[in-house]
């Protein structure tokens, strides 16, 4: 089955290469919607590939008040603060525009970044879910949406039930580690189409 990549002319070459190597690896697990780990080598060293479904982040597109209102709050934002990140919100979707990429959170809600939350590992543009997917959400949003410690999967069954989507199942966040790097890195988010075996670069961060 044929993997095609489409990378626009902007991106580097380092890294157009990496996922040209990578791609059909990431595909075959996109296929299974799985978070399994896959292991490949450029110029002698060691890469860890992981997809994640974006189904398991907050669309900061499509998220309900509520989910928006307890990603802010648990992000260490008070009451009026999250009510007014969320109305920013509300009010730009209402203009017909949507967020680009999960960096936008901060200029569209209008809130000041608190340091050091990072808002790409737990937000998309890509789900389309108005939740979130607990099995495919990482700790760290559970935590936040949660307002507790723990598990995931003491976690995941405290979710409100509003709050719970399915998985995309075709959209995922391409992560990746080697041996030069402190942690795991997002790399880009694709869009796979099974039926033609087609992975498209929706973002390379």
């Amino acid at each position: 089955m044929a993997h095609n990549l489409y990378l626009g002319p902007q991106v580097q070459k380092e890294k157009r290469d990496l996922i040209r190597q990578s791609i059909s690896a990431m595909a075959m697990l996109a296929m299974d919607a799985s978070e399994h780990e896959t292991e490949f080598e450029i110029a002698g060293q060691n890469h860890v590939a992981r997809l994640q479904d974006v189904g398991g982040l907050v669309d900061l597109n499509y998220a309900s008040p509520g989910l928006l209102a307890a990603l802010i709050r648990g992000l260490g934002y008070s009451a009026l603060e999250t009510e007014a990140g969320v109305t920013n919100i509300r009010q730009f979707r209402e203009t017909g525009a949507k967020l680009l990429r999960a960096s936008d959170f901060w200029r569209i809600s209008q809130l000041e970044e608190i340091a050091p939350s990072n808002i790409i590992n737990l937000t998309t543009v890509y789900s389309g879910k108005s939740g979130v997917a607990p099995e495919q959400a990482p700790i760290e949003l559970l935590e936040v949406l949660t307002g507790n410690s723990g598990t995931t999967t003491s976690l995941q069954s405290t979710l409100p039930e509003t709050f719970v989507s399915l998985a995309s199942g075709s959209a995922f966040n391409l992560l990746l580690n080697a041996s030069g790097y402190s942690q795991e890195k997002l790399l880009a988010s694709i869009q796979f189409d099974p039926s033609n075996g087609t992975t498209t670069v929706l973002f390379l961060h």
